[in-house]
C-alpha cells in the first residue's frame, strides 16, 4: 500500500509540473497595436515581431536593417543621404519610430547621412522590436499614417551587465559613405527587487 501511494504521489507530481510548464507558455503579446497589452493573433492590427533570438542570429547593424525583412517595410535612402523606412509604401514621414512608446522620429532633420532615429539603440540593449503595419492615426497622430515601428528596450535584472562593440561599415559605393560606430550598454540593480538602472547609447 505505501509503495502504491508513494508512486500515485509521484505521478500527481509529475503532472502539476507539466500543468505548471503549460501555464509559463505564453503567447506572443504586443503594445503598439492598442496600447495594452494583447495577444497578436488579436490585435487590431497587422503586427510583426522581431524577438531577441532573431536579432541574435542575424548580422544587422541597425534597426533598419533589423526589420528589412519584414513584409510591407521598406528601406532606401532619401535625397538627402539618409535612411528611410516606408510602410506599405507611403512616404518615410509617414512611419512612426518610438522608443518604449515615445517618439524619437528625426527624418526631419537636413543632416547628411543622419540616421539618429534608427541607430542610437544598439542591438544588446533590444529587447524586441514590434512593427504595425497600416494607419496607427488614431492613437499616434497622422505621421503614423503608413505605420508605426515600436522599439522595445530591455528592463534591469537582478544582476549588472553590459557590452560595448564596435562597428565598421565600408560599401563598395563612396556616395553612400563609411560608417563607424561605438555602441555601450550597461544594466543592472541599484535597489534589489525596488530600482534598476539602464543606460545606451553610441557615437
Amino acid at each position: 500500500l505505501a509503495g502504491l501511494l508513494a508512486t500515485a504521489a509521484h505521478a500527481q507530481e509529475g503532472e502539476d509540473l507539466a500543468t505548471d510548464a503549460e501555464i509559463t507558455q505564453l503567447q506572443t503579446l504586443v503594445v503598439t497595436a492598442s496600447s495594452i497589452a494583447t495577444d497578436v493573433r488579436s490585435a487590431p492590427a497587422s503586427v510583426s515581431v522581431v524577438d531577441r533570438t532573431t536579432l541574435e542570429q542575424k548580422a544587422v547593424a541597425d534597426l533598419s536593417e533589423a526589420i528589412r525583412s519584414v513584409p510591407g517595410v521598406n528601406v532606401g535612402f532619401g535625397s538627402s543621404g539618409t535612411r528611410g523606412i516606408s510602410i506599405r509604401g507611403l512616404g518615410t514621414g509617414y512611419s512612426l519610430i518610438l522608443i518604449d512608446g515615445k517618439r524619437v522620429n528625426t527624418g526631419s532633420t537636413m543632416l547628411r547621412h543622419y540616421n539618429g532615429d534608427l541607430n542610437w539603440v544598439p542591438l544588446d540593449a533590444i529587447e524586441r522590436i514590434e512593427v504595425v503595419r497600416g494607419p496607427m492615426s488614431t492613437l499616434y497622430g497622422s505621421d503614423a499614417l503608413g505605420g508605426v515601428i515600436n522599439i522595445i528596450t530591455k528592463k534591469g535584472g537582478d544582476t549588472w551587465s553590459g557590452s560595448v562593440t564596435t562597428e565598421f561599415l565600408l560599401p563598395e559605393s563612396k556616395a553612400t559613405g563609411r560608417t563607424q560606430r561605438l555602441n555601450g550598454y550597461v544594466s543592472g540593480p541599484l535597489i534589489p527587487d525596488v530600482l534598476t538602472f539602464t543606460a545606451f547609447g553610441n557615437v
